[in-house]
């Protein structure tokens, strides 16, 4: 079944966030590294990975703090639970950042590679947007996985740690 409302904040961060900024991104990597010499094209790839970093966290904290939005615009922010929210976004992070990124380097390495090299500046926004689609819908997976449990890649479930390996005991409190 398809969940409208987890539809519409992941399709608002790829068309409203994540999509305009990387492609304002791309424009500057073309003015620091014009050529397309497999150096310059290395290093708009790399840049755009680190860049995903504080993207993908800020991703999390988002995706946490959307329900809420709605009280917070109208006005009702003493309904916004900031820190349950902050607490959320930090959790999710210490789970899930280390293997975003790493799923992240994997799609989008070869993506921005050939978006570099082979694809013309004004068809950039049309080859990240394809690819997007790709890459929201895994952030989704992501986003909602259950917090206590874990699926290998063989179906087996297994229960997470306690605590992730980037925060650890700072979440305890």
């Amino acid at each position: 079944m398809v969940d409208g409302f987890r539809m519409v904040k992941v399709v608002n961060w790829s068309v409203f966030i994540y999509t305009p900024v990387f492609f304002k991104l791309y424009q500057k990597f073309d003015l620091w590294w014009p050529k397309k010499t497999p150096l310059h094209v290395f290093k708009k790839v790399l840049s755009a990975s680190a860049l995903a970093i504080p993207t993908n966290t800020i991703f999390f904290g988002y995706n946490a703090a959307y329900p809420h939005v709605v009280d917070f615009v109208v006005g009702n922010s003493d309904h916004v639970p900031y820190k349950e929210i902050g607490h959320k976004a930090m959790k999710k992070v210490d789970d899930d950042l280390i293997t975003t990124q790493m799923a992240s380097m994997s799609l989008w390495w070869p993506v921005n590679a050939c978006n570099f090299a082979f694809v013309p500046g004004t068809y950039r926004s049309v080859w990240t947007s394809a690819w997007s689609i790709v890459w929201s819908t895994y952030l989704s997976l992501v986003a909602h996985r259950d917090p206590e449990e874990i699926v290998t890649s063989d179906g087996e479930k297994i229960q997470r740690r306690e605590e992730g390996p980037l925060l650890s005991n700072n979440l305890k409190g």
